[in-house]
């Protein structure tokens, strides 16, 4: 046997299996932060964000864009902020999807506000804790919301407990 059919025969399997690993650790999706240190988050690095976002929705490099906070009956950040996951779209292909990621990560905010691009496989379903409400400073849910006992805690408003928190529900 020749001296270079070894070399030549693991060249061509790793050459042909190559697309197998590469499929593994497809980036389809990316998570999307903006948030402070505590100061005012920078509204211009939100709107930049969205407008990139909306321009990818658009042309279609993003199919999917979900928000998952602020959203009406969600958290609410008392600086602001943004936290959304975008998918990469049907007739997207790689190159433009990670021209879409580069234009999120070139957004450079003021000082005491971040802004964090995750490129990943796909977007994980989110889920927010429920709104507390009630309670000693009888905390009231958003519109459109109703604030129910919490049966998980021994507090119970039906046996004597007069300022027992709870968490908010839509009607």
């Amino acid at each position: 046997m020749s001296k270079w059919f070894y070399p030549i025969f693991v060249t061509v399997i790793l050459a042909v299996s190559l697309p197998v690993f590469a499929k593994n650790s497809a980036v389809n999706a990316v998570n999307i932060d903006i948030g402070s240190d505590g100061r005012r988050v920078d509204g211009h690095a939100i709107t930049k964000a969205r407008r990139i976002s909306g321009d990818a929705l658009a042309s279609g490099v993003v199919d999917v864009f979900v928000v998952h906070a602020p959203k009406k009956g969600g958290p609410i950040f008392i600086e602001g902020g943004l936290s959304a996951c975008a998918e990469a779209g049907f007739s997207s292909t790689p190159k433009t999807f990670n021209a879409f990621i580069n234009k999120l990560r070139a957004i450079h905010p003021k000082a005491g506000t971040f802004v964090t691009v995750k490129a990943t496989a796909n977007c994980i379903k989110v889920t927010t804790p429920p709104v507390m409400c009630g309670g000693i400073a009888g905390k009231a849910c958003p519109i459109g919301q109703v604030c129910v006992d919490d049966p998980s805690d021994s507090c119970d408003p039906k046996k004597g407990g007069a300022d027992c928190s709870g968490f908010c529900k839509i009607k």
